[in-house]
């Protein structure tokens, strides 16, 4: 299920954080032909509304549970496949929309990637995504949510997002892979090799940043509305 609220709404969820939170929600700008979706992190929380209030365009905000990076069933899809489908019937529904931008960063980053077999979209800009799970190539990462995804034969198939792609379909439209040039030791996270397993798909441009660690673009991605306006708008 996909409510519609406004900006302040998901705000305010994102600082409640309760596991019966909705899991999507849509706020409309009817003066806008252009809709973003954006993908949480890990953590179960929506990404904030700042961005597609500034940019003035459609959004659709999308959340996982803890840890379980979209590896579950939803009210609007049990499956990937479903999640995705149903996204393409809502956004059908609303005939003033007529671009598509998905985005999302780390976990975030990994959804995008997961829906692109099935999703409608002109483009897809992923953020230091992970591209396997649950494996780090630093250090493993478990935790319950982790443990149930890899108990859970229906998702196993959707663990890999190299494997997605081979088995459903390479994505043709652009997708644009955002990592940093270095990792930090201490990080469990790889970013510059994750992104480099998908740069086999033609669709897939690379670009790497002269920054440091998971969290090495924040800077650019806090403190840029032109940054986004150049990156996520068709």
């Amino acid at each position: 299920m996909i409510i519609q609220a406004n900006s302040k709404f998901v705000n305010s969820i994102r600082k409640s954080q309760q596991l019966d939170d909705p899991h999507a929600i849509y706020v409309e700008n009817k003066e806008s032909s252009h809709l973003l979706i954006m993908f949480g992190y890990r953590y179960g929380k929506f990404t904030s509304p700042r961005t597609a209030d500034n940019l003035k365009v459609n959004a659709l905000y999308f959340r996982c549970n803890y840890g379980t990076y979209y590896l579950e069933p939803y009210a609007h899809g049990a499956t990937p496949k479903e999640v995705a489908e149903n996204i393409n019937k809502f956004v059908e529904e609303r005939p003033h929309i007529k671009t598509i931008t998905v985005t999302g960063s780390s976990a975030g980053g990994f959804a995008a990637l997961l829906y692109s077999p099935w999703l409608k979209y002109d483009k897809i800009v992923a953020y230091v995504p992970q591209t396997i799970f649950p494996h780090f190539s630093g250090r493993p990462v478990i935790t319950p949510m982790h443990d149930n995804v890899m108990c859970s034969d229906e998702f196993l198939e959707y663990v890999d997002i190299v494997e997605v792609w081979k088995k459903y379909g390479m994505p043709k439209n652009k997708i644009i892979l955002r990592a940093p040039a270095r990792y930090i030791e201490s990080e469990y996270h790889r970013d510059l090799e994750e992104a480099q397993r998908l740069t086999f798909c033609p669709a897939v441009e690379l670009i790497v940043h002269d920054a440091e660690g998971h969290k090495g673009l924040d800077p650019i991605l806090n403190d840029s509305i032109h940054e986004y306006e150049q990156s996520l708008l068709v």
